[in-house]
């Protein structure tokens, strides 16, 4: 039961945080994409790939971070 739980908080974490992650990702790598994080996830929401596009990529930082004590 304890599994279970932790690993339906790790998705329900991830999941929420994924719109916020790609945001800061791509104010990082493009800081012409949005003046502000709002604007951000504005224009993030809009895009046809969809919001959790990069999610796999995401989880497995999520995991490593986990396995190796937030190294990654």
């Amino acid at each position: 039961m304890v599994l279970v739980s932790g690993g339906l908080a790790v998705a329900t974490c991830t999941l929420a945080v994924a719109p916020f992650e790609k945001a800061r990702i791509r104010l990082v790598a493009e800081p012409s994409y949005a003046p502000s994080l709002p604007e951000a996830l504005v224009k993030i929401f809009g895009e046809p790939e969809g919001v959790y596009n990069g999610l796999p990529a995401l989880l497995i930082k999520v995991r490593l971070s986990d396995r190796f004590g937030g190294i990654a």
